[in-house]
């Protein structure tokens, strides 16, 4: 297969690798590739080159799981067949867009082989990642913004509470690095949002938890990843930790 895409050329390097280490009796079993197979990466391919152009770059956790990456956002995509238990070389194939964090999954767009290939419908697939990831990207931003214009007006609030509570509350009101720090604990607040966000998404896609990397196994590094987010949380940290913080610039 020639023209393949770097992530898909990954995923050939890394199968050959499991297989041989089969070969060899030190690994779990891995069926080869078939001719379903090489359709579906050759699809993959031309797919992630044309949205690279507008800026969407195609992502995997793992083989075959694959999604794309917009401006942080990640937009999750598949591709299999619509039979599931169908693997000749003329099962029909379908590609999926959507959103994951639903009980079930939310399709934002699909296409599948009918009367016309998957093949002759390239650019329209194209087209409808790169709309939906704009859009996925816009929605997230009108709602970081309002969240984050709500929390600075609480915030605001408290401040005008404080100083009419507290005697020593002139220093804060004088300094401007004051509000500054405000600002700061609520953008680290909303970064701490989008990890969990995204450690939710991560989440999904393991399917055996003590599977080890780095000598650690995935369940030990998701809850090294959550312990990390609150510490780096202000909000976690309570009222009172956030306005002595305050008094104390």
């Amino acid at each position: 297969m020639t023209d393949r895409h770097p992530l898909v050329l990954k995923w050939a390097i890394e199968h050959a690798r499991a297989r041989a280490l089969f070969d060899r009796g030190k690994g779990p079993h891995v069926w080869g590739f078939n001719n379903l197979d090489f359709r579906q990466h050759r699809l993959l391919s031309r797919i992630f080159f044309a949205v690279e152009k507008d800026g969407v770059m195609p992502d995997s956790f793992g083989y075959p799981e694959f999604h794309f990456v917009y401006q942080g956002m990640i937009i999750f995509a598949s591709l299999g067949p619509i039979d599931r238990y169908s693997h000749n070389a003329k099962t029909r194939l379908r590609f999926v867009i959507y959103d994951p964090n639903m009980d079930e999954p939310a399709v934002h767009s699909e296409w599948s082989d009918d009367h016309i290939l998957l093949e002759d419908r390239i650019s329209e697939i194209s087209a409808g990642i790169v709309v939906t990831a704009r859009a996925v990207f816009r929605a997230y931003r009108e709602k970081l913004k309002s969240a984050l214009d709500a929390e600075l007006l609480r915030v605001l609030d408290g401040l005008k509470r404080l100083e009419t509570l507290a005697v020593d509350s002139f220093a804060a009101r004088s300094d401007p690095r004051t509000f500054e720090a405000l600002v700061e604990m609520a953008e680290r607040h909303w970064k701490a949002v989008l990890v969990r966000h995204f450690l939710r998404a991560l989440s999904k896609t393991i399917t055996d938890g003590t599977v080890e990397v780095a000598g650690h196994s995935l369940d030990d590094w998701m809850t090294w990843a959550a312990a990390k987010t609150d510490a780096f949380d202000p909000l976690v940290q309570g009222a009172a930790n956030i306005f002595a913080k305050v008094v104390k610039f």
